[in-house]
């Protein structure tokens, strides 16, 4: 398997170094330099996003969203019954970052797991696209299987859902309200969606799947 997909993926790497500064100083640096402008797309546990915001009280005030990857209020969990990993892996960084006082977006399971791509649509996807989506292809195939191993038909478009969502949001439902992190016991890491009481929140519920799939395809097709 990995000599197959090195041999499909041999693509230059971009030069460039890590930054000096700490990611949340970064974070911060980043907020304040792009004031109202900065759109945060945490596409993993809230670490960082809830260190920078108790860093500097300003944070929140200077992002102009933060679009996360996590929770979810009406379906099953991943990681148990009933919690969304990214979630689940930092409990207290999310109810820090949701009653921040920030403008944010969860794109949970609710949507993100009602998404699916097959590998007949990575090839597809690799004939309309040989260099970006001859590349997704390659590496895609572990993924899948893993998804294949549970049933399912496809692997879930989590992390580019998430993007789309918020260049998108006419393709998908959102209820507004606070939400609560459960931060003990069996239930640690369930979102909890309630009546609004503070919060800047929306929650996706529902999407148009099927052309939120289709923004992805054409976007990697764009590329060349």
């Amino acid at each position: 398997m990995a000599s197959r997909v090195s041999a499909r993926c041999r693509h230059p790497v971009r030069g460039g170094r890590a930054i000096d500064s700490h990611a949340v100083d970064f974070l911060i640096d980043q907020a304040k330099r792009h004031k109202g402008e900065l759109v945060v797309f945490p596409i993993g546990p809230l670490t960082n996003i809830a260190a920078a915001i108790e860093r500097d009280p300003e944070f929140a005030k200077n992002v102009a969203k933060i679009v996360v990857m996590g929770g979810v209020v009406h379906a099953r969990g991943n990681v148990t019954p009933f919690a969304e990993a990214n979630i689940y892996n930092d409990p207290d960084a999310a109810q820090i970052v949701l009653s921040s006082g920030a403008e944010t977006v969860l794109v949970g399971l609710d949507v993100t797991d009602r998404t699916s791509l097959t590998k007949d649509d990575f090839a597809a996807l690799a004939e309309r696209s040989p260099k970006f989506g001859g590349f997704l292809a390659a590496i895609s195939d572990l993924y899948i299987d893993v998804y294949l191993g549970r049933g399912a038909r496809g692997c879930s478009l989590h992390d580019p859902a998430t993007v789309i969502a918020a260049l998108r949001p006419d393709l998908f439902r959102m209820e507004e309200g606070d939400v609560e992190v459960v931060l003990t016991g069996e239930r640690l890491g369930q979102t909890l969606l309630a009546p609004r009481n503070g919060q800047k929140t929306r929650v996706c519920v529902e999407a148009q799947y099927d052309r939120v799939v289709d923004v992805f395809l054409d976007g990697i097709a764009r590329l060349g």
